[in-house]
């Protein structure tokens, strides 16, 4: 009985410490910058574009809206039944592509570059060998931007259509792959073309994971790596490139504005 009655009154001491631990960690997460909200709305800007209320209904729906003992008092009592929140890892997508694809079906490699051990005929075979090996990585990293610009097209060309000119058109008989394509898409696209510029940084940061799921030596793995051995010169040379990179793509952008939009060069 002694050391039953040892062992319930440490476990009774030890609530409050574990207690402190939960409110430390979670006024350390409340005073760091940014907040929850900021990574959706940066890697999802159609939505802002689209609906400038967003932001605040969704404080409202995930609570953020209230005061902070009350949002710790709510994410406490739902750690204390194991909820601890819901999360879509950028990993998630790449390793349930490669349980289905490579593991159960076998119709692509698991990872890597390339098929080791096989002597190539020509070079198109070891072309075609490499564009297999790519061909899941770069689908995992392009899914998300891909769903983002189809969804911000969609809406973008919903509202178009309803413009008087796009009317004006059809009651004039202009065909509708014409109503459509020459005179509707063209406008729709500004603000898909801002989105495919936005998205770029988003799709090199979600590289280092895509890379590192698929064992794909490319330039974000390099940077995680030279990061670590505080390989200074080769991080700023990433760095670098990866800067003309996204300025290349906002000269593009820019020019493509230029191309859907004349009134823009003037």
């Amino acid at each position: 009985m002694a050391l039953i009655d040892y062992v319930v009154r440490r476990c009774l001491q030890a609530i409050p410490t574990a207690v402190g631990i939960t409110m430390v960690i979670f006024l350390c997460i409340q005073l760091a910058p940014g907040g929850p909200l900021d990574y959706f709305l940066a890697s999802n800007p159609e939505l802002t574009y689209q609906d400038p209320e967003l932001i605040e209904r969704l404080k409202v729906v995930y609570g953020l809206d209230q005061p902070i003992y009350i949002q710790y008092l709510k994410w406490l009592s739902r750690v204390l039944v194991g909820d601890f929140g819901i999360s879509m890892p950028a990993f998630w997508m790449g390793l349930m592509m490669i349980f289905g694809f490579s593991l159960n079906l076998g119709w692509f490699p698991t990872g890597g570059t390339i098929t080791l051990g096989i002597t190539f005929a020509s070079i198109g075979t070891y072309a075609l060998n490499r564009i297999w090996h790519l061909m899941l990585p770069s689908v995992n990293i392009a899914t998300h931007s891909t769903a983002t610009i189809a969804r911000l097209t969609r809406s973008s060309m919903l509202d178009i259509l309803r413009m008087d000119y796009v009317m004006t058109a059809r009651a004039k008989g202009v065909r509708e792959l014409v109503v459509i394509y020459k005179h509707a898409l063209r406008n729709a696209l500004l603000p898909v073309v801002t989105v495919i510029g936005l998205s770029l940084g988003f799709m090199i940061s979600g590289a280092v994971i895509t890379e590192t799921i698929f064992s794909w030596p490319g330039i974000g793995r390099l940077m995680m790596s030279a990061v670590y051995q505080r390989d200074y010169p080769l991080v700023m040379g990433i760095a670098t490139i990866t800067g003309m990179m996204v300025l290349i793509t906002n000269i593009a952008t820019d020019i493509a504005y230029g191309f859907l939009d004349p009134r823009i060069r003037y």
